[in-house]
């Protein structure tokens, strides 16, 4: 018995997070500085978006396949928000002070963020009739520890990515909401008018633009295109499991840019390369979800893995071709080195789907799916 496989590396998912800005000045002149160097309250406020919604600036991204709401989800008491000059000094953690609260429980996939706090960075006399610019990083998601030991550094945006902050994924990970998220992170170059800004007040807020979230993990897909079933649904793919896999992911991408998928991996210090015998079992899952805009119904079998070298992967899918007991076949096998439609390299915000087409015979496909673009273009907020 052998198994008819046909691999795809399908489109991005990506995540994105708009942000929205305002702030005040000083009483003394507000097209001024203060003369004493102080600041005034600034209040801020951040649109955040897992999934390509109606509204968010994340419509125009092509080849964007919709998260599942387990995807989108943001645990919320582990937001971080942190702020650092154009340069990357950093200025300040927004994380305590702000509040967060979701839009959409059915979709997880809208957020707004508030605080108000005081930035003299903002009162720069530079700023004054031009642009306040200014870098925000948001980490979602993240493990308590890799969170403590970037808050604890505040070092420049530079020295947060020299640590190489990691997860480690536990064979029993997956994204479940109100319990475990995927990792992302954020960050962003924003300019906004100083005029604009010192104009701003709670009822005027200054829209600065979007963070694109990237989850840290890819994920991995298996459908079930067995044609000729009986009418039990025999044959059928009954199980899948990864043999081989990369248990650690980096949670801050080297060359990272706003609104751009990753093209090359980004390792960890400490390789977390798994070779088991017993293998981690993907989940069967059914649901609803959107690709390229319209509807699409997922039936079939999912994990995800931290990036990897697409050569080490392997898996083994058994079929069952009754209902008796013993009446299966399981075929391990692993992706090939080169000549495959998914690349060098696993890549983490991205899809990979597997379609087992029949149960008579070996035949590997490879389809390089038409959606596998690595650009985003951002429209503007619509007026509400």
């Amino acid at each position: 018995m052998a198994i008819s496989i046909i691999w795809h590396r399908i489109r991005t998912f990506s995540a994105v997070c708009g942000v929205l800005l305002l702030a005040g000045s000083c009483v003394y002149d507000r097209l001024g500085t203060c003369p004493d160097g102080s600041a005034e309250d600034v209040s801020v406020t951040f649109r955040i978006a897992t999934r390509n919604t109606s509204g968010t600036k994340a419509d125009n991204i092509a080849g964007q396949e919709t998260g599942t709401a387990a995807e989108n989800w943001l645990e919320l008491e582990g937001l971080r928000f942190l702020m650092f000059t154009e340069g990357g000094a950093f200025l300040q953690d927004l994380s305590a002070i702000a509040e967060t609260m979701s839009e959409n429980e059915d979709e997880w996939n809208l957020y707004t963020v508030k605080a108000t706090f005081k930035e003299p960075y903002f009162n720069n006399p530079l700023f004054v009739d031009s642009n306040v610019r200014f870098k925000l990083m948001v980490l979602a998601n993240w493990p308590a520890e890799a969170v403590e030991g970037v808050i604890a550094a505040k070092g420049s945006v530079r020295e947060i990515e020299r640590v190489q902050a990691f997860f480690e994924m536990s064979p029993e990970f997956f994204p479940e909401i109100g319990k475990t998220g995927i990792p992302m992170f954020g960050l962003m170059d924003c300019a906004v008018s100083w005029s604009a800004l010192a104009a701003s007040d709670t009822g005027n807020y200054v829209d600065i633009g979007d963070v694109h979230m990237l989850r840290s993990l890819a994920k991995i897909e298996v459908l079930d295109n067995i044609a000729d079933k009986d009418a039990d649904g025999y044959p059928k793919v009954s199980e899948v499991r990864v043999m081989k896999w990369n248990s650690i992911a980096r949670l801050i991408p080297d060359n990272f840019r706003n609104g751009v998928q990753v093209s090359a991996a980004s390792y960890p210090a400490v390789p977390g390369f798994v070779d088991s015998e017993q293998g981690r079992q993907f989940r069967q899952q059914k649901y609803s979800t959107e690709s390229l805009g319209a509807p699409y119904e997922f039936d079939g079998f999912t994990t995800y893995v931290p990036e990897i070298r697409t050569g080490q992967l392997a898996f083994r899918v058994v079929i069952r071709q009754s209902a008796a007991e013993g009446d299966a076949v399981s075929r391990d096998f692993a992706v090939p080195e080169a000549g495959n439609a998914w690349g060098p390299e696993i890549l983490r915000n991205h899809i990979y789907r597997i379609n087992v087409n029949t149960a008579a015979e070996i035949s590997l496909g490879y389809t390089v799916c038409p959606w596998d673009e690595a650009s985003i273009t951002v429209p503007s907020y619509p007026e509400n």
